[in-house]
């Protein structure tokens, strides 16, 4: 072998494979933020819902109350929502951790949401998390009472493609959820018909299209919203492809007071399995940012920056809610208020 021909072909190895690694990155690069990635679909479909909204929403007032429970009348004055323009629209930055079963580890992330109100209310999920050192994507999508939820490893590797009737429904409880906890001064306007249980409970049957879901709000002595229960979601399978119906819960642990109006500050996702199997916490998640009719996709907000017009962001401590008042009012999988809509769509 000619003298120095060895090195020349070390040389070329080491050289080929940082191409082959550069050409990985720029792949992968291309596939987390091009037109097709899931981050742009994101994109395309919050800055779409914004665009369908009023610009210029009415303030809101008590007369707007006149007709709600005590206890739903009592949390939106709560909130800070009277005399501020009604929520037609929000953009809500989070981060936590997430696990797809009680033995399986905890992943972390960080999210960005935005759903509107009104006639037609919309909903883009984006999550981003680390798996065994690989990032994963996941993205939630509902418009028109229709969902999908689509996750890809390394943005290329398709791991959940979940759609149905039975995505739509749960989805739809989702959006529920997101109404009440993230938007209270849209409940005024909102289709939902609202039935007061006792003095700490109401129910609320929400209608979408043809679809009605049903969940159970639970309120402390302080007015604030500590616990939602629904029947009406299913547990999607790790690919997907099959559903099982589950009561969810999402007890709130915490609220914070900024810029006049109190907002959830970190809160948890639950599943009950039928008995005997336990009820567990499959994520939680703590709001970094949340801002009330936006009139377009800003660049994601820090966790400190709050101040900004609309903007409801971590300023103050948190003052603990949630958990003390899940367990005060007794509304796990022993729920007594848990029923289901007698119409699903």
């Amino acid at each position: 072998m000619p003298a120095g021909s060895s090195g020349s072909m070390r040389t070329a190895v080491v050289g080929g494979a940082v191409l082959a690694v550069l050409a990985v990155l720029a792949g992968y690069a291309f596939a987390s933020a091009g037109p097709t990635s899931l981050h742009a679909r994101w994109r395309r479909q919050a800055t779409r819902a914004l665009l369908e909204v009023d610009p210029a929403p009415s303030p809101l007032t008590e007369k707007d109350l006149v007709g709600l429970p005590g206890p739903l009348a009592a949390y939106v004055r709560r909130s800070g929502a009277i005399g501020r323009p009604r929520v037609v629209s929000v953009d809500v930055t989070f981060h936590g951790r997430i696990r797809g079963a009680p033995d399986q580890p905890w992943m972390s992330f960080t999210g960005r949401q935005v759903n509107t109100y009104g006639p037609r209310p919309q909903r883009a999920f984006l999550l981003d998390a680390t798996r065994s050192g690989l990032p994963v994507t996941v993205l939630h999508q509902y418009a028109d009472a229709t969902a999908t939820m689509r996750a890809k490893v390394l943005s290329l590797v398709p791991v959940l493609d979940a759609a149905g009737p039975e995505m739509d429904q749960g989805e739809t409880v989702t959006v529920l959820n997101d109404l009440v906890v993230l938007a209270p001064g849209a409940i005024a306007d909102a289709p939902v018909r609202w039935t007061a249980l006792d003095d700490t409970h109401v129910r609320a049957e929400y209608t979408d299209g043809d679809r009605c879901v049903c969940a159970v709000l639970t309120f402390d002595a302080a007015h604030d919203l500590v616990d939602f229960t629904s029947e009406d979601r299913f547990r999607a399978s790790p690919d997907g492809r099959s559903f099982t119906r589950q009561r969810w819960s999402t007890p709130l642990r915490a609220h914070r007071d900024t810029d006049g109006r109190r907002v959830l500050a970190s809160g948890a996702g639950r599943w009950h399995p039928p008995h005997p199997g336990p009820a567990f916490t499959y994520v939680e998640i703590h709001v970094d940012d949340v801002r009330d009719n936006p009139r377009g996709l800003a660049p994601r907000a820090r966790p400190d920056g709050a101040g900004a017009p609309g903007r409801r962001g971590r300023a103050r401590p948190t003052v603990e809610t949630g958990s003390r008042g899940s367990r005060r009012h007794g509304l796990g999988s022993e729920s007594r208020h848990g029923v289901p809509c007698t119409e699903q769509g």
